[in-house]
């Protein structure tokens, strides 16, 4: 990684996710119902949000387009069963789970703003609930119930920020 960053630079990097001291697979158990998934947030120095990914909203929900650690599973329509109704499940389009003693890589892209302050702080976390939030409301029959959240792991980087210096010939130059 470089020693900082140019304001309005592009940044790739990767978020690494990994499953030590575990015996089996992450998560384990009811996968199906059971949600898992990767927040992640950009912050400038004076606490300015810059970029936030897979956000939990009002109800409860996680955003679709988070990182998840789940199954795929499909009904014979092509749909996915979300009840815990393994009968209707007839395969899986991916599974993704980490292994014991394995890691996951997850890729990041975000973009410095102009107006950042440096240095950047990049965070994740992983999240875990034993229920998702429609498994919960339609079991309980509680549309306002919500699932507590438990962070199982977390970090952060600095990345220093600095400004472009100007490229080429200066207007003074004779």
């Amino acid at each position: 990684m470089p020693d900082y960053f140019y304001l309005g630079q592009t940044v790739e990097a990767n978020i690494l996710v990994a499953n030590t001291g575990v015996g089996h697979n992450f998560p384990g158990g009811t996968i199906d119902i059971n949600e898992a998934w990767v927040s992640i947030q950009v912050t400038d120095a004076s606490g300015e949000q810059s970029s936030q990914a897979e956000i939990v909203s009002a109800d409860g929900t996680v955003d679709p387009a988070a990182h998840f650690y789940r199954p795929g599973a499909v009904d014979r329509h092509g749909k996915q069963p979300w009840r815990h109704d393994l009968f209707r499940m007839i395969g899986e389009h991916y599974r993704n789970v980490i292994p014991p003693g394995d890691t996951d890589s997850i890729p990041i892209k975000f973009e410095v703003p102009q107006w950042a302050l440096g240095p950047l702080t990049v965070s994740a976390q992983l999240n875990y609930r034993k229920f998702t939030q429609r498994y919960a409301s339609w079991v309980t029959g509680d549309e306002n119930l919500r699932v507590p959240v438990v962070v199982m792991a977390q970090d952060s980087a600095l990345l220093p920020t600095v400004v472009r210096p100007p490229t080429g010939k200066s207007s003074d130059s004779h």
